[in-house]
């Protein structure tokens, strides 16, 4: 199993280079399934309206849906107004104290029928206001050392579900701003991995005009988050690393 970042870029440039939306979906599958994700579910919240896609057999797709909407799954309740990946499954429960009788049901109902015992929610754009928009992946697996692999790798993941969800919401990215030289820079080497100290010192810059960059490269890419903004300059052909 490998959650880090071997072959991350190949994945990356693949999600880029897919046919359309439904496409790069099947590509980030794929992707994950060889970190070890066996489960892969997407959940957004536009003005209250609660979608889910998921790989999970159209039987039990159904019936998360039903628990989504109802408000039972707790997937709704906690994991959308958080800003850093958080341990769920069935093994992860205990370290939840504050889930509902029914809640927990659910978790370990989910994690007999899939076969799945850990997993990790990764925000990648918390829900800031009530009626905004949010979206949140939960990836799960039945091999319980899946928890020690997020350790290294859960940045390689959520980088990957950043750039699949960029596909999918291309429409609203038409038309996006280029970036400027400095910009594209500074983003290369966030993408790369380095530090906001590292990157000023590479490209010989104080940090606070780093954070700038980055910055102005947020707001002219429409991202809420930087790794989003890697992701979508990634789909756009603006980075090449």
């Amino acid at each position: 199993m490998d959650t880090a970042g071997h072959g991350l870029w190949e994945d990356l440039d693949r999600v880029r280079r897919a046919r359309d939306a439904r496409d790069a979906w099947d590509v980030g599958v794929r992707a994950l399934e060889e970190r070890g994700v066996t489960q892969t579910f997407r959940l957004t919240i536009v003005a209250g309206v609660r979608d889910v896609r998921s790989t999970a057999p159209p039987w039990w797709a159904r019936r998360h849906r039903r628990s989504v909407q109802s408000g039972e799954d707790p997937f709704v309740r906690h994991c959308f107004g958080v800003h850093r990946p958080v341990l769920v499954g069935p093994d992860a429960v205990r370290e939840h104290r504050w889930l509902t009788p029914v809640e927990r049901r659910v978790v370990y109902d989910a994690g007999d029928a899939l076969d799945v015992r850990v997993g990790v929610s990764l925000p990648l754009q918390p829900v800031r206001a009530p009626g905004g928009r949010g979206c949140v992946w939960k990836l799960l697996s039945p091999d319980r050392g899946f928890a020690r692999e997020l350790e290294q790798g859960a940045g390689a993941l959520q980088l990957l579900a950043s750039a699949v969800e960029a596909r999918l919401e291309e429409d609203r990215h038409v038309g996006v701003q280029l970036l400027t030289a400095r910009e594209r820079d500074c983003l290369t080497l966030v993408a790369l991995g380095h530090r906001q100290a590292d990157v000023a010192a590479r490209l010989h810059l104080a940090e606070v005009t780093v954070e700038g960059h980055v910055r102005s490269a947020r707001r002219r890419l429409g991202a809420r988050t930087r790794d989003q903004a890697v992701a979508i300059a990634l789909v756009s052909g603006q980075l090449e690393v």
